[in-house]
C-alpha cells in the first residue's frame, strides 16, 4: 500500500457492517490477499495505519519498500501528482504483476497514455479505481440503458464537486460507457476547489445528439456527486454519489387533461458499499490469470476527456482574469 490516507483506510478506521469504504478493509475481507507493507511519506502516519490495520512492514520510502517485500499487488492511493512516479516504479519491479491505482494514473494525458500501454506491453494488470464499473447495479443499468429500456434520452445532469479530473471523472468514465466519447465540448464557466491544473468547470458535451451538463460546484460549500438521466419514460437520478438509483417513471395513462405524469419515485440500492471489495476480486482474477488482463483503456478514455476539460477551464479562467 503506497500512501496511508482516507481511501487507503482512514473512511473504515471505524467500519459499518456491510460497508467496504478503502483498500484496507478490501484486503482484509478477501481471503486472496495479505497486506504486508505500507508506506507514507509520513513515517508517523504511516505507523499508525500499520497499527490500525495489523499490517507487520512500516515504510517511508517506496522504493525501499517494493524492493524489500516484492509484492505481487500494489496499491496507489497518494496525492494525484504522484502516481505516475509511482506507477513507473511498480513497472520496473519484477515481482509487481498488478497495480489497483486511484485516480487519475496520471496529471497529463501523455502520461496516462504512456502508463496504459507500458502496463500492456510488460502483461501487468492496471485497474483504476472507478469502483462503480465492477458494481451488479450498474453493470445492470447499463445493460437497461443498451436495450432501451426507458426510451432515447434526452438529456443527462451531472452535478460534481472538487476537480473535474479528480472526481468528474468518474462520472466521465460512466458516460464513456453508456455514450462512447462526445462528438464536442465547451466549457462555460471554472472555478478552482481542489488544484489549479484541476477546475471545478460547467460544460456542455455532446454524445450523438444527447447533451449532457456538466454542473460544478464548490467542495467548500458541500461535497456533491450525482447524474441524473431523462428520457423519454422516466427520470433515473443516481444519488448519495451514485448509491442510490431514485426512478420515477411516466404514468402508462395520462392525466384527465392529457398530460404525462411521472409515479411517485422507487429507491433502488446500486451496491456500491461493496465496491471496492468487487474491485479487488477482479483484480485478484486478473492477477490469477482466471479473467482477462485489466488493461486501463476505458479508464483512458474518460481520463483523456476530463483532461482536455481542465485544460479548456484554465484557459477560460486566464482569460477571465485578464
Amino acid at each position: 500500500m503506497i500512501g496511508c490516507g482516507f481511501i487507503a483506510g482512514g473512511y473504515d478506521n471505524e467500519p459499518v457492517p456491510g460497508l467496504v469504504q478503502t483498500h484496507a478493509l478490501a484486503f482484509q475481507q478477501s481471503p486472496d490477499v495479505t497486506l504486508v507493507a505500507v508506506a507514507d511519506m509520513d513515517a508517523e502516519k504511516a505507523k499508525a495505519f500499520a497499527s490500525r490495520w495489523d499490517v507487520p512492514a512500516v515504510y517511508d520510502d517506496v522504493p525501499t519498500m517494493l524492493q524489500a517485500v516484492k509484492p505481487e499487488l500494489v496499491s496507489i492511493c497518494s496525492p494525484d501528482d504522484t502516481h505516475e512516479h509511482y506507477l513507473r516504479l511498480c513497472l520496473a519491479m519484477p515481482s509487481v504483476k498488478g497495480v489497483w491505482c486511484e485516480k487519475p494514473l496520471s496529471t497529463s494525458p501523455d502520461g496516462c497514455d504512456f502508463l496504459v500501454e507500458q502496463f500492456r506491453q510488460a502483461g501487468k494488470s492496471l485497474l483504476v479505481n472507478f469502483q462503480r464499473n465492477f458494481t451488479e447495479g450498474y453493470i445492470h443499468l447499463k445493460q437497461e440503458l443498451d436495450a432501451g429500456r426507458y426510451g432515447a434520452i434526452q438529456k443527462v445532469i451531472v452535478n460534481y464537486t472538487k476537480g473535474v479530473i479528480h472526481n468528474g471523472s468518474h462520472a466521465m468514465d460512466l458516460l464513456v460507457d453508456w455514450f462512447g466519447t462526445p462528438d464536442k465540448m465547451q466549457v462555460f464557466s471554472a472555478q478552482v476547489d481542489y488544484t489549479e491544473t484541476d477546475p471545478t468547470v460547467d460544460a456542455l458535451l455532446m454524445f450523438d445528439g444527447v447533451p449532457v451538463y456538466m454542473m460544478g460546484f464548490n467542495e467548500g460549500c458541500f461535497s456533491i456527486f450525482e447524474i441524473h438521466l431523462y428520457t423519454e419514460t422516466a427520470i433515473l437520478s443516481l444519488i448519495d454519489s451514485g448509491q442510490i438509483l431514485r426512478l420515477r417513471k411516466v404514468r402508462e395513462q395520462s392525466s384527465a387533461s392529457g398530460h404525462k405524469e411521472l409515479e411517485p419515485e422507487v429507491e433502488i440500492d446500486m451496491g456500491l458499499g461493496m465496491a471496492m471489495l468487487d474491485a479487488l476480486n477482479k483484480m485478484v482474477e486478473a492477477i490469477k490469470g482466471e479473467s482477462y488482463m485489466i488493461s486501463g483503456d476505458r479508464a483512458l478514455a474518460g481520463l483523456r476527456i476530463t483532461h482536455q476539460l481542465a485544460g479548456l477551464g484554465m484557459k477560460r479562467m486566464a482569460c477571465e482574469s485578464r
